[in-house]
Formats: structure tokens, C-alpha cells, sequence
């Protein structure tokens, strides 16, 4: 379909072609009379030059229909249902004042432009996902073990294709890990739209709970259903897509919690052939500077340098020490006792 093709001659133009179906139109190359390179031989004619391939909506192999030239609907036209048109970059398609364009199907803006009116769905435009983390409002790419995340996807317009993924429109899924398919749900939230600007976040503790076993680096992978204006609200429509970002996992600062007993009761007081019990526990600190030669995941006892009795291991950041005074390592008088904990896979050394 298009413009006449001769070999003495050039090729003549094509005007407007415009190809919309219900069902499904079946797509072949023909004898050489059109201008495309994808099998669709609609456009200007060949010749000692090619002549011009004019304007309109041609069937593509993929099942779509592509916006080809600069097109100016010459009349009233409706997108059935299910069918896609996308507008490529360097194509444009304008809805002249008194003409209408009905869409019951899809308007995919694929780096185009498209002007005028739009009755039914509102144009798609492909979109981009950006992932980014905060604590206390501030930007972060590193963060403790144990500590509580805010994760942040931020939709915009974008010139690639979509993809269609597992979430609902108008929400965005976090998954741990780099493939939605094999990782682990860690959140949801609904598109929120402040300022032009489509957004959507969580706040994630970063434990075993929500699969972060240790520290290191991880994947956050954020799953866009895609956003349709639905009666008033605001903002353009976006297709599906996924967005990434790293973030690394550190070992977070420990603080003990201490309790010291004589016979089950607690007491600060003891006197010789006494045996002194500390029980203590392991939590996250937020300020916590000690360097300290233990091995990890082990408790052991002080009296200032000296070591009183044997390590002991730290069991679910649980541990109980025993010293028996008649040992004679605690001088008489007030003293000081100093239970040091050598850190594990995600607290730092304390004391």
C-alpha cells in the first residue's frame, strides 16, 4: 500500500494510510511496493529515489500498530479494545479540534508525541523506576544490621519499553533480590502523587524476619504495576516496569544488658567463697567504639586487665557468667567488674 514504484522513475509519495482492526491482522511482506524494513510494505513508492511515506498507522509483525510520519487524524477514529498503537520516537499523532479519538484500547507514547484530545483510556507512556534509601530523612547506601530502612521507588516518564510484571496498577512491590519471581516480598504501598512526581515507599527492618541473614551487599528490587488516572485524579498514565538499587548491609554498634546475682537474687554486694552470676543479653547500639580481642560471639569477665574465670558463647544474644571469689581474683574493696562481648556476624565488639 502506498506510493508507485518505478525503475526510471522516483518513487512516488504516500499520503495517509490509516490500519486499525478488531481482530487480528495477519502481516506478510509484499512485492517490493512499500518502504518499511519489517516485512509492512506500506509507505512511499522505490525508484531512482524513494519516494516520501507520508503519515498514519500501519499493523506491525509484533501485533501492534505503529504511528508512522507526522500524522493529523482526517477523521473521527476509535482503538478497539485490546488492540495497541505506539508512537516511536520521530512520529507524532495530533487530534485536530472537531475530529475525536476514541481509545478502548492502548496508546503507547514509545519516544513520540502525541497532541489533542483523547477520549476514553488516556495515553500510556512507558516509564522509569528509581530506587533510593533513607533513615531519618537522610540518604543512605549503607546501613546497620537490624535497622529499619525506608525504601523509596520514584516512577517518571521514560523512552523504553514497558514490562509487564506481578503487581496491581497503581502499586509498587519491593522484593529482596535482584528477580521478583525468586525473592522475597517485602512490602507494599500504593502510588502517591505529589507535585507530579509518582512515588511510593516502605519501611523495611533489615533482619532475618524480611530474609537479611548477615551484612553485605544486597538487591532491592521495586515492581511498578503501572498508574491509570481514574475519574479526577491526576497525573499521565504509566506503563509497568521495575526498577533496582543496592544497598549495603554493616554490622551494627551492640550494647549489653547486665544483671548481676548472688543465689538467684540481685545484688552488687558479695564477699569471699561467694559466686558471682552476671546475666546478660546482646541488643543493638546506636553509639558503641570498642576494640576488643574476643572471639566472636563469646562473653568473658573482668577485673580491670584480668580475665576472671573462661569465655563463655553467647547463645540467641543470650549468655550467663559465674565467678567463684574464693578464687581471690576481685581485691578486697569496691571494684569494678567488666563483661566484654566479642561481636558476632552482626554486632560490632562491646563492652
Amino acid at each position: 500500500i502506498g506510493g508507485k514504484s518505478g525503475s526510471e522513475q522516483t518513487g512516488t509519495a504516500c499520503g495517509t494510510v490509516v490500519i486499525l482492526a478488531t481482530g487480528n491482522v495477519t502481516v506478510t511482506g509484499g512485492d517490493g511496493l512499500g518502504s518499511t524494513s519489517d516485512g509492512v510494505d506500506i509507505g512511499g513508492g522505490f525508484g531512482t529515489q524513494k519516494g516520501d511515506d507520508g503519515q498514519g498507522i500501519r499493523p506491525s509483525t509484533d501485533g501492534t500498530y505503529t504511528v508512522y510520519g507526522n500524522l493529523e487524524l482526517p477523521c473521527d477514529i476509535t482503538i478497539p479494545q485490546d488492540a495497541t498503537v505506539v508512537i516511536p520516537e520521530g512520529a507524532s499523532l495530533t487530534v485536530p479540534q472537531g475530529t475525536t479519538l476514541t481509545n478502548n484500547g492502548t496508546i503507547l507514547v514509545q519516544g513520540g508525541e502525541i497532541e489533542g484530545t483523547v477520549s476514553g483510556n488516556p495515553p500510556t507512556y512507558p516509564s522509569k523506576v528509581t530506587v533510593s534509601f533513607s533513615q531519618n530523612e537522610q540518604a543512605v547506601t549503607s546501613v546497620p544490621y537490624g535497622s529499619t530502612v525506608t525504601i523509596t521507588a520514584t516512577m517518571e516518564k521514560a523512552e523504553t519499553a514497558a514490562n509487564t510484571l506481578e503487581v496491581d496498577p497503581g502499586m509498587v512491590g519491593f522484593y529482596l533480590g535482584e528477580h521478583i519471581q525468586y525473592g522475597i516480598l517485602v512490602g507494599t504501598d500504593d502510588v502517591e502523587i505529589v507535585d507530579g512526581v509518582y512515588t511510593a515507599a516502605v519501611d523495611v527492618t533489615l533482619d532475618d524476619e524480611k530474609g537479611v541473614t548477615g551484612v553485605g551487599t544486597i538487591t532491592i528490587t521495586a515492581d511498578f504495576g503501572g498508574y491509570a488516572p481514574d475519574g479526577d485524579e491526576s497525573g499521565d498514565s504509566l506503563a509497568p516496569k521495575i526498577g533496582r538499587a543496592q544497598l549495603t548491609v554493616t554490622k551494627d554498634d551492640s550494647a549489653l544488658d547486665l544483671t548481676a546475682k548472688k543465689g538467684g537474687e540481685e545484688t552488687t554486694t558479695f564477699t569471699y567463697d561467694d559466686t558471682i552470676t552476671i546475666e546478660g543479653s546482646v541488643k543493638g547500639a546506636e553509639d558503641s567504639a570498642n576494640t576488643l580481642n574476643l572471639e566472636q560471639n563469646t562473653a568473658q569477665l573482668y577485673c580491670g586487665e584480668t580475665p576472671l574465670g573462661q569465655a563463655v558463647n553467647v547463645v540467641d544474644g543470650s549468655f550467663t557468667l559465674t565467678y567463684d571469689t574464693s578464687e581471690k581474683g576481685i581485691p578486697i574493696g569496691n571494684q569494678t567488674l567488666t563483661v566484654k562481648y566479642g561481636g558476632s556476624g552482626i554486632f560490632n565488639e562491646s563492652s
